[in-house]
């Protein structure tokens, strides 16, 4: 999709079911904060197991990336979204979660 007409999409949010939201993309360091956080989750398990074994899948594969800057890049379709999580070194997309 090219920039222009990603950039037209309605904000998340605003959207209508079964339509587009506006793709955003965030810089982050992943810090071992987070990691712990994940884990007291998966620990307590809030949301259920289900929620839970996303969560350990997620902190498996960012726990190399601790102190290092990854992209997340965020795409929602609703009901849907998908995240991918992109090594800024290589640019090789080393993650991705498909929620409905």
């Amino acid at each position: 999709m090219p920039y222009e007409r990603a950039a037209a999409l309605p904000k998340l949010g605003d959207e209508t079911p079964g339509s587009a939201a506006r793709p955003y993309a965030t810089e982050n360091i992943i810090k071992s904060d987070y990691l712990e956080f994940l884990r007291e989750q998966i620990r307590l398990e809030p949301r259920g197991p289900e929620w839970a074994a996303i969560l350990q899948a997620r902190l498996n594969v960012l726990e190399p990336f601790v102190g290092k800057k990854v992209l997340i890049a965020d795409f929602y379709h609703k009901p849907s979204t998908a995240a991918l999580y992109i090594n800024l070194e290589t640019g090789q997309v080393f993650h991705a979660e498909i929620f409905d």
